[in-house]
């Protein structure tokens, strides 16, 4: 095979895969932008029903109440002297 005939091959090929990653990065370019902009609605809708929200209405604050409370004994591990605690 001759050099000539070798690097137009080389040129086509190039200019395929040129082509390829063209016609790909246009769709990907698209969903980055389509993600992107979802990202922004989804924060802005999530805002919104933050700053709606009124407490004791839509959520509770209630109190934590312990019920027990239990220490672990395990001298061979390393959750000696830890301490449990039941709601």
């Amino acid at each position: 095979m001759s050099n000539k005939i070798y690097k137009s091959k080389m040129k086509d090929e190039n200019r395929l895969l040129g082509k390829f990653v063209n016609i790909s990065l246009i769709p990907l370019s698209i969903i980055f932008v389509l993600l992107f902009l979802k990202i922004i609605v989804t924060e802005i809708s999530f805002h919104k029903m933050i700053a709606e929200m009124v407490e004791g209405i839509d959520y509770y604050i209630e109190d934590i109440v312990i019920t027990d409370k239990e220490t672990v004994e395990d001298y061979n591990g390393s959750e000696s002297g830890a301490t449990n605690y039941f709601f």
